[in-house]
């Protein structure tokens, strides 16, 4: 169980270092689901951008 946890965090990090460097730096593994709920429904960054507020 504690290998496959490994293997979900490094996908997860690799998947939030393709989209934004800035965003993957924000979010806490360990502590949070935040990561794996934002990528479930958004997962390309044009998308990401679609669901923020206009500037």
């Amino acid at each position: 169980m504690i290998a496959d946890r490994v293997l979900l965090l490094n996908r997860l990090h690799d998947v939030l270092s393709g989209i934004s460097a800035a965003l993957e730096g924000a979010f806490d593994y360990a502590g949070h689901k935040g990561a794996l709920v934002l990528l479930t429904g958004y997962q390309t960054f044009g998308a990401l951008r679609g669901c923020g507020q206009a500037v």
